[in-house]
């Protein structure tokens, strides 16, 4: 059985990648996408052009949300009034008071809203955090980011902060000796830096960066049986152990959209909440912008 499922995008970069996915999926069916007065051409897809159209006409099982910071929370509004099954993205810039907000109201409405991260889904952090399961005892983990493209540099700490979390199985809210500084060039946030002791007494350490041209993903995991090296974006693991180095498998093929859009069918199929946690809820970045609090 499909799922019917409509988008509500400001034409982002990568909805075409989105739409070609879902086009190819067998738990999903595209029944509508409203672009907000962008165009979308040669999409072979139902297109709306107001959000109220689209819900009443396709009455989606669930709708994806995909717009700007500033129309969040009214988007959000609109959508609940027809679809409980909601798929909701770039929450980590949002001020906390506007955070607090959609979590009350999805409450109040009943829905099931959960978040787009397809970081938790790419095929090496599912391949390190399978690993990780295996060791002891977790000492300290360091991540790199760099993405020029990224919407805005807290975006991209609060997501690594997230990735962190959860390829280690440990809350970072909670934490102690936070230390994080956030620093401007030519006028606009540019980098980060993050230093916080887990309440798992793991040492997290973190630089961000929306500098330069070269793009650079990469985790370091110090545990009890080695040292884990994580490259996101060469798809590449090893562990390097007092008998030298290990190549560690991983599914250079996979696709991390496709792998969340089979959770998200898992999760709006079944009745229950099982798999939020895999998922993430607007809570948990609830949490971790508290740590800035």
């Amino acid at each position: 059985m499909q799922l019917s499922i409509a988008l509500l995008d400001d034409s982002s970069d990568d909805i075409k990648d989105r739409l070609n996915e879902l086009k190819h999926s067998n738990t999903f069916e595209i029944c509508g996408v409203c672009t907000l007065g962008g165009a979308l051409n040669g999409a072979r897809v139902p297109l709306y052009d107001d959000v109220s159209t689209m819900l009443s006409q396709a009455s989606p099982d669930v709708v994806a949300i995909y717009v700007k910071d500033e129309l969040v929370l009214q988007s959000f509004k609109e959508v609940i009034k027809q679809c409980k099954n909601i798929i909701i993205s770039r929450l980590a810039p949002l001020p906390l008071e506007i955070l607090h907000e959609l979590s009350e109201l999805a409450k109040a409405a009943n829905v099931r809203a959960i978040l787009d991260l397809p970081h938790r889904f790419h095929p090496v952090i599912l391949s390190l955090k399978k690993e990780l399961l295996k060791e002891e005892q977790i000492y300290s983990m360091s991540v790199t980011g760099i993405n020029p493209k990224a919407l805005s540099i807290v975006e991209l700490l609060v997501n690594n902060i997230d990735l962190a979390s959860f390829t280690s199985s440990a809350e970072v809210y909670g934490g102690k000796d936070l230390s994080c500084t956030i620093l401007a060039r030519k006028g606009a946030y540019s980098q980060a830096s993050l230093k916080l002791i887990m309440p798992t007494s793991q040492a997290l350490c973190m630089q961000c960066s929306m500098l330069g041209e070269v793009e650079r993903h990469f985790i370091e995991v110090a545990t009890s049986g080695g040292i884990y090296f994580a490259d996101l974006l060469g798809r590449k693991l090893y562990m390097q152990s007092e008998i030298g180095q290990i190549n560690l498998r991983v599914d250079a093929d996979s696709s991390e959209v496709r792998a969340q859009y089979r959770a998200f069918y898992e999760y709006f199929m079944q009745k229950g909440r099982a798999n939020e946690a895999e998922l993430g809820g607007i809570d948990e970045i609830i949490k971790i912008k508290e740590l800035f609090a």
